[in-house]
């Protein structure tokens, strides 16, 4: 049963990031041919974080009441209607509208499908190691995203010669397989992916009857809970501080890797290359991410010990990325960056998930999502305006500044918890 719980969210999994890689290499490229300078492309990026910030928390306590398959569902439709938009768009408005829709889509599926994996895996092996677990689902996401950049990548090149590609651009091929895999995901999770019981489902429901005072109330009572417990409240929010600091340090790479990476290649070189470097990004964050188990046993589970060095190398080879005139330096550089960041991926979802309560699972998810991208949003405007105005080295000096001292944070973290087990709120009922 466990095996075959792992295989089901792993092809959810699959279904949602491997179409998300496809635009990944090409994103900042395809607004930019569209007409947007860098500074447009920055606050379409940042209407898109925006969205995410205000439907975040709300979204997460619809999971968490009305059930996290239903929402999911949910925002598989936005992300559809964001990739339709997309596909066709030919002006700024309409690009902010479908980014719109694209914050819509990634607030409601925060958290709502891992929440029920969580709770499920609990259910199923209570004794598990969820991190070694985590682990593996991560690996699952990574390389869903490294296989979708790749292809993201290669499309465009062989999409220009298409007559398609008169109407839709070089990159429209990317958008109508993006549409066709979303579709598929939908179904797959209509189909393949079981609703709550029904007795949690009719609390739910329940729930939703008494309107939005009487939600927000239940909610109120469990964060009182887990913060009644100082050293658990005080994790929770170093590490939420510690997600803050990571939208805003790595918004700007992300934002501004294509363009660099274009300034200091050789001209005429093809999109292809950008697919390499996108899936090169992904199976380095794999390499991080499977050797995490085994960093974690050298350093006896002490997990906020590992996301310190994690985080703290990821941000010194930040600064050295910045300063880096030759591809395949900065190649080389970039792809070590990203598997240190693996490698603290599943140990800070385990220390989390460690400290949240199970009823409020979802919430806490979208909470922690929307600390990431309250700190994307000025990372990303003040990034664009550096980039523009200044240069692109020195806009990640900045982020990578921050990314390098939020490290510290997580030695602050004190987790003294049974390994590998995830703990309710006290007074809070774990059925999920």
């Amino acid at each position: 049963m466990k095996k075959h719980l792992v295989l089901r969210y792993s092809a959810v999994l699959f279904f949602f990031w491997f179409p998300l890689g496809m635009i990944i290499p090409i994103s900042i490229l395809f607004m930019q041919s569209r007409g947007l300078t860098l500074s447009q492309c920055s606050l379409v990026m940042a209407v898109y974080s925006a969205a995410i910030i205000i439907l975040e928390l709300p979204s997460g306590t619809l999971a968490d009441l009305w059930g996290r398959r239903r929402i999911y569902l949910l925002s598989q439709l936005f992300i559809l209607a964001s990739s339709t938009l997309m596909l066709f768009s030919r002006s700024l408005i309409l690009l902010m509208l479908a980014q719109i829709c694209g914050g819509i889509s990634r607030a409601l599926s925060s958290g709502s499908l891992e929440a029920w994996f969580v709770d499920e895996y609990q259910k199923q092996s209570p004794e598990g190691n969820l991190q070694k677990t985590l682990a593996a689902t991560n690996t699952v996401t990574l390389f869903s995203l490294a296989l979708g950049t790749l292809t993201g990548g290669l499309l465009p090149d062989w999409f220009a010669s298409a007559p398609l590609s008169q109407s839709l651009g070089p990159f429209g091929l990317n958008l109508i397989l993006n549409v066709a895999l979303n579709t598929s995901g939908f179904l797959f999770v209509w189909f393949f992916i079981e609703g709550d019981s029904a007795k949690n489902s009719a609390g739910r429901e329940a729930g939703l009857t008494q309107g939005f005072s009487g939600k927000a109330g239940a909610l109120g009572t469990v964060f009182k809970q887990v913060l009644r417990e100082p050293r658990r409240g005080r994790g929770i929010f170093l590490i939420l501080l510690a997600n803050l600091a990571w939208g805003f340090g790595i918004s700007a790479l992300e934002q501004l890797w294509q363009p660099r990476f274009r300034a200091i290649l050789p001209p005429e070189t093809g999109t292809w290359v950008f697919g390499l470097l996108s899936m090169g990004y992904f199976f380095a964050g794999m390499a991080g991410n499977l050797a995490a188990p085994g960093i974690c046993r050298l350093f006896k589970q002490n997990y906020p010990r590992v996301l310190f060095l994690g985080r703290f190398f990821m941000g010194a080879y930040f600064f050295l990325l910045a300063g880096i005139r030759g591809p395949l330096l900065f190649s080389a550089v970039y792809l070590i960056l990203f598997s240190h960041n693996g490698l603290g991926n599943s140990p800070q979802e385990a220390l989390f998930h460690r400290l949240i309560p199970s009823p409020a699972r979802a919430t806490f998810l979208s909470v922690a999502s929307l600390f990431i991208y309250i700190g994307s949003f000025p990372g990303v405007l003040a990034a664009g305006f550096l980039a523009e105005s200044r240069s692109i080295p020195l806009a990640w000096i900045p982020a990578a500044s921050v990314l390098t001292l939020s490290a510290f944070l997580f030695l602050l973290v004190r987790d003294d918890r049974p390994r590998g087990k995830i703990n309710p709120a006290p007074g809070v009922r774990t059925e999920g």
